[in-house]
C-alpha cells in the first residue's frame, strides 16, 4: 500500500459517456490480449529471432504482435508506435492469413486501427495468434 486512494474517477454515468467509455474499454482489452499473445508466443518459439525472414509467417506474426504490443506498453492510454530498431522498419506479411502491416513510416504516430487493416483484420489476427499458439503447445 502506497498510501494513497488508488485511482479515483470522478465519474457520473450518462448517455453521453458511452462511446468513450465503449472506446477505452476496446483500447485496454486490445492492449491487454497484445501483452498476454507476446508472452505465450514467447513460451512457445522461444526468444525473438535476431533476424526476422520475410518468407516466414510465425516470425511476422511475432513481429507484428510485438510492435503492437509495445505501442500499447509505453503508452496504454494513447497508444503509439515505437519502432526504433531497424529490423522492425519494414513490412510484414503473414500469407496464411492476407495480412500485412508496412512499419516503415509508423514510428512516433499515434496507433490507428486502419494501420493494422481495420478491426477486421484485428479480430483475423487474434483467431490466427490462438491457432499458432495451440498447433504449436500442449493447450
Amino acid at each position: 500500500d502506497a498510501g494513497g486512494k488508488g485511482i479515483v474517477v470522478d465519474y457520473q454515468p450518462s448517455v453521453g459517456n458511452v462511446p468513450v467509455l465503449a472506446d477505452n474499454l476496446r483500447l485496454f482489452l486490445i492492449g491487454t490480449c497484445l501483452i498476454a499473445f507476446d508472452s505465450v508466443l514467447n513460451q512457445v518459439f522461444g526468444a525473438k529471432p535476431g533476424k526476422y525472414s520475410s518468407d516466414n509467417d510465425i516470425h511476422s506474426l511475432r513481429a507484428i504482435i510485438y510492435m503492437m504490443r509495445c505501442a500499447y506498453a509505453h503508452t496504454p492510454t494513447f497508444p503509439t508506435w515505437k519502432i526504433d530498431k531497424t529490423q522492425y522498419k519494414r513490412k510484414f506479411t503473414i500469407s496464411e492469413i492476407n495480412f500485412e502491416i508496412d512499419f516503415t513510416s509508423l514510428d512516433g504516430k499515434s496507433l490507428a486501427i486502419r494501420d493494422c487493416g481495420g478491426w477486421d483484420g484485428i479480430f483475423r489476427l487474434f483467431r490466427h495468434c490462438i491457432a499458432v499458439i495451440k498447433k504449436n503447445s500442449n493447450v
